[in-house]
């Protein structure tokens, strides 16, 4: 337990330092998220990435996924990997070491955040999704 709290406290630290595209304070915002009970979720991209391209199209930025993250309360990030660099360094603390990637945490398990490596699909996503459980407002 003390190792997860460590590797949190680590890739909070490395938030930090990870630029984010869609949130003004991302790194304040990804720990009061957490904090407050809600869903996160880290969208590791790259603009050279012509896969990440398509999955925001055809999967993150479509009516099912924004309304169940609505939903869900998640709050999205996007850790821009263009350039090497601390959202490089975020990536493999959470085991990975390519785009996309896309990391959810749940905030009743911070410290172990579902890890979709490569591609994957609406339905694989919508089912992550659902099985959040988060309190109601």
């Amino acid at each position: 337990m003390h190792q997860m709290k460590k590797q949190l406290t680590v890739i909070l630290a490395l938030l930090a330092l990870c630029p984010v595209v869609r949130a003004q304070s991302a790194p304040e915002r990804f720990a009061s998220a957490l904090a407050s009970g809600k869903p996160v979720m880290v969208d590791f991209t790259a603009d050279w990435c012509m896969n990440c391209k398509a999955l925001e199209l055809a999967v993150l930025e479509t009516q099912p996924i924004l309304e169940k993250m609505d939903e869900k309360g998640v709050v999205s990030f996007m850790a821009d990997r263009t350039k090497e660099g601390d959202a490089s360094k975020f990536l493999k603390q959470l085991g990975a070491d390519m785009v996309p990637t896309l990391a959810i945490f749940d905030p009743k398990k911070p410290n172990e955040p579902v890890i979709l490596r490569g591609g994957y699909t609406r339905s694989t996503l919508l089912e992550l999704l659902d099985k959040l459980e988060v309190e109601s407002p």
